[in-house]
């Protein structure tokens, strides 16, 4: 147990905090390096559904009558739960932008006289979009850290190799988290404990998963669905489309098939 949670601070907090600082060293993103980290992370994390997680749920669905259909059941069921759930964060932050915008334009014929109170808004607005981006990354970490911890509690080396993953992918969140903030101008300090609370659900999620990974059958089977569902949507509704919308380089399908070789290789070890 106690491994579990150093391993998850470690990819969990350690890395997100370190792609905070990357941040703030840039003050900008890379798009093309961002991108291809993405593109990889997404490779690697489907070989973690399709070779170590979607194995165990065929292996459950021997000891558990129609384990398998349910299986498939509930991981359309959490994935259409986190769809929904994202679209409303979303909603959410389309109406804080289109209020931005109305509020611009009533003031549009004073602009100059204005200048200084619209600096101030913007840096608002900054934050805001900062904290619905927190609020995402927090629903994000708790499913992903009950993957890892289920991960780990079925083999330890997949779980070495999901934290790996999961480190990398950090990177990109603590630096994702940390641009809305910078640009408001926050304080490093606050910057820093912002994204340290991001990483908490998913050291929560972890001990969670590890735990019920040692349940029964049935329960290890609605755990592994949820985890399954969880990563295909991040991979898929997230990782994916940002990898591409960044960077629209013919080789980020050449790196996400080395990420899926690369996850291929470290859980055949």
């Amino acid at each position: 147990m106690l491994k579990v949670i150093g391993i998850t601070l470690i990819c969990g907090t350690l890395f997100t905090l370190l792609g905070t600082l990357l941040a703030m060293a840039l003050q900008k993103e890379n798009k093309k390096l961002t991108s291809s980290l993405l593109a990889f992370s997404s490779g690697s994390m489907l070989s973690i559904v399709f070779i170590d997680l979607l194995n165990e749920l065929l292996e459950l669905s021997e000891t558990i009558q129609a384990g398998l259909y349910i299986g498939i059941v509930l991981v359309l069921v959490v994935f259409v739960l986190i769809l929904v759930l994202h679209q409303s964060i979303d909603r959410c932050s389309h109406h804080g932008e289109c209020h931005v915008d109305e509020e611009h334009q009533i003031c549009h014929d004073r602009v100059h006289a204005q200048q200084f109170v619209d600096s101030i808004e913007e840096g608002k607005h900054f934050i805001q979009a900062g904290f619905i981006l927190l609020i995402a990354m927090c629903i994000h970490n708790f499913p992903e850290g009950i993957s890892l911890g289920v991960t780990f509690s079925l083999k330890e080396i997949s779980g070495y190799t999901f934290a790996i993953l999961i480190g990398i992918h950090n990177i990109i969140v603590g630096l994702s988290i940390a641009m809305p903030f910078i640009q408001a101008k926050m304080k490093k300090r606050n910057i820093f404990f912002i994204s340290f609370l991001s990483s908490v659900p998913m050291l929560v999620g972890s001990i969670l998963g590890y735990y019920f990974g040692n349940l029964s059958a049935v329960a290890l089977l609605i755990v592994v669905s949820i985890s399954i569902a969880a990563i295909l949507y991040v991979v898929f509704k997230e990782l994916l489309p940002q990898a591409y919308s960044l960077s629209k380089s013919p080789y980020l399908s050449l790196i996400l098939i080395l990420g899926i070789l690369v996850g291929v290789v470290l859980l055949a070890l």
